[in-house]
């Protein structure tokens, strides 16, 4: 395992990358923004807003191919309101950061509409992509705060609690699961 897929696997924060560490990764993996050698494949720019243990948000851009993901940087948003306007500026930063050319789709969460109309329109071979991941989360909590599926929830939660405080019990579902985890709210 390399650094940068511990650093994700660790929960690491992306914004303790220092300047020395982000030139590593860019010299070593897809990018490199002073040589820019010809890629072969294109590739998705994603984008993804955070905050951190001190409550400052924070967005991270990342790189996407059949290649895998890598880190571009990170941005304190505590500066400024994330408008549509913002981060389509921001994303574009990043667009011309890696190529223009070898930019096929930029995926963010649905808050970034806005910005993903006002790429698409300013960069016309763009495709914006909404995070499917984002969406179906959305969906399950409304689908959670339905009358029915609360009360479901409720009692899954507090047996999975009941199972999870008492060893014995913990282990039976082990034994019969084949190690596997039960969930846990």
């Amino acid at each position: 395992m390399n650094l940068k897929n511990w650093m994700y696997n660790e929960e690491i924060p992306f914004n303790v990358v220092t300047q020395v560490f982000n030139r590593y990764l860019t010299s070593h993996v897809i990018i490199d923004p002073v040589s820019k050698p010809l890629l072969i494949m294109r590739f998705s720019v994603m984008v993804d807003g955070w905050t951190n243990k001190r409550q400052r948000p924070f967005i991270k851009f990342l790189v996407n191919s059949p290649r895998g993901s890598v880190f571009i940087e990170s941005v304190d948003a505590s500066e400024y309101a994330k408008t549509g306007e913002k981060m389509c500026e921001l994303i574009n930063k990043i667009i011309i950061k890696v190529g223009v050319e070898n930019v096929v789709q930029v995926i963010t969460d649905n808050a970034s509409v806005l910005a993903g109309n006002l790429l698409e329109t300013k960069r016309p071979h763009l495709y914006w992509t909404p995070c499917v991941v984002h969406c179906i989360d959305l969906m399950l909590e409304d689908i959670g705060k339905l009358p029915e599926m609360k009360m479901t929830l409720k009692k899954a939660i507090s047996v999975t609690s009941f199972v999870y405080v008492r060893p014995g019990v913990v282990n039976m579902p082990r034994k019969f699961t084949e190690g596997k985890e039960l969930c846990r709210a």
